[in-house]
């Protein structure tokens, strides 16, 4: 009888310390999980701030109608390089549990980006609809 108690204590022992490795191990990849996020998230920053400020400070370029489209054209492909950043970001936050500051973190970006496109959207429907000058 009392090595039947010491064995199912041994076996209590062992599987409290596997569950605890384990909860280490999940503990562990949380946290690349959350290193992972934030430096998505500096990327995104940076990525999403650079396309502001390459469109404001680079100087236009070409002539007639299509003067300045070089501007254009750097601030739509640095957005598209914030926009999969937002992705990547937006799908990595949906592993954690809902209303964590995580998961509600990784929607800022997608929705940055979705409200770009939504004003962007509006303005060429805004301009084609206002009749242009008469």
């Amino acid at each position: 009888m009392p090595g039947r108690v010491i064995s199912v204590a041994w076996d209590c022992a062992v599987r409290c310390g596997a569950e605890q490795v384990k909860g280490n191990a999940m503990a562990q990849d949380n946290d690349t999980r959350m290193l992972l996020l934030i430096g998505l998230g500096a990327l995104w920053v940076l990525a999403y701030g650079y396309s502001f400020s390459v469109f404001a400070l680079t100087e236009p370029a070409g002539d007639g109608f299509v003067r300045g489209m070089n501007r254009v054209r750097a601030f739509f492909g640095w957005q598209g390089v914030a926009g999969m950043l937002a992705i990547a970001i937006w799908g990595l936050g949906r592993q954690w549990p809902k209303g964590s500051p995580a998961r509600r973190f990784s929607v800022i970006p997608i929705g940055l980006a979705l409200a770009l496109m939504a004003g962007i959207f509006g303005l060429i429907v805004w301009a084609r609809f206002a009749g242009g000058v008469k």
